[in-house]
C-alpha cells in the first residue's frame, strides 16, 4: 500500500508486522530494526516526522552494532541525520551523523578497484550523504551566535 501512495492504509499493518517482530523476535536484533525503520519511512511519508525520529534512532541504535561499512548501519544514520536536518534541528548532530555515514560509504567504496559500474552505483547510493554533509556544514557556518 505504501508503494501505492497509500500509507495512512498501510500504516496498521506496518504496525502489525513490527508488533510480530517484537513478539518472535529476540531484542536487538536488525529485523525489528527495519521494521522500525519502515513504519518511520511511513510516518515522513505522512509528514508525521517528530513520531518517525524516535523509531530511527531505535533502529539505529541496533545498526550501531554492525560494522562501520554496513550498509543498514550507513542508511540509518542518513535517515536520522536527513530527518533532523528537514526539522531544522540539531545541525551539530546532523553534521557528524552525515559524517559517520560517509566515512562508512567511503571505506566501502575503497573496496573497489577501477570505476566499475558496480562502483559508479554505489557512489551513486550513497551521494545524498555527502550533499547533506555539505548542507549541514553551509548551515552550521552560516548560523548567528
Amino acid at each position: 500500500m505504501s508503494a501505492q501512495g497509500r500509507h495512512a492504509d498501510a500504516e496498521p499493518l506496518l504496525r502489525k508486522a513490527l508488533a510480530l517482530r517484537e513478539t518472535a523476535l529476540p531484542a536487538g536484533h536488525p529485523d525489528i530494526a527495519a521494521s522500525w525503520n519502515n513504519l518511520a519511512a511511513n510516518l515522513i511519508e505522512q509528514g508525521r516526522r517528530s513520531e518517525a525520529e524516535p523509531l530511527l534512532r531505535r533502529a539505529l541504535a541496533i545498526w550501531r552494532t554492525l560494522r562501520p561499512t554496513h550498509p543498514q548501519r550507513i542508511d540509518g544514520l542518513r535517515a536520522v541525520a536527513l530527518t533532523l536536518q528537514h526539522q531544522r534541528r540539531s545541525l551539530a548532530e546532523v553534521r557528524s551523523l552525515y559524517r559517520l555515514a560517509g566515512a562508512g560509504a567511503m571505506e566501502r567504496m575503497q573496496s573497489f578497484v577501477g570505476f566499475t559500474p558496480a562502483a559508479e552505483a554505489e557512489l551513486r547510493r550513497y551521494r545524498p550523504i555527502f550533499t547533506g554533509q555539505v548542507r549541514a556544514a553551509w548551515g552550521l557556518a552560516a548560523r548567528k551566535r
